[in-house]
């Protein structure tokens, strides 16, 4: 199917639509998270050298979120309601990072 339309892409020379269903349904969809705001998120588990930790996958930001406080007990693959916070890089002062607070079931 996607070889198709890209072919017809090339044939006509227009763009095609695209269907953007999102795997979170009931959600409205911004570019960019936005500090104190509530957004919907699913939990992941994220391995690093620190450990292995519950984290915060959202469509909104490209990496998943640390979680900062959660309001319930939490598994793989729940889906979650939380704020995001902006916090400030101690090491680099013009970056920051974006955490989950108040993390609980939707």
């Amino acid at each position: 199917m996607f070889k198709q339309e890209l072919l017809d892409m090339n044939q006509t020379g227009t763009n095609p639509t695209v269907s953007t269903r999102n795997s979170m349904a009931g959600t409205e969809r911004a570019k960019f998270l936005e500090d104190g705001k509530e957004y919907e998120g699913l939990i992941v588990v994220v391995n690093n050298q620190h450990g292995t930790f519950f984290n915060v996958k959202c469509q909104n930001h490209a990496y998943p979120l640390q979680i900062i406080t959660k309001l319930c007990n939490l598994r793989e693959n729940d889906v979650v309601l939380f704020t995001a916070i902006k916090e400030q890089n101690l090491k680099d002062s013009s970056k920051f990072f974006w955490k989950a607070d108040n993390v609980r079931k939707k």
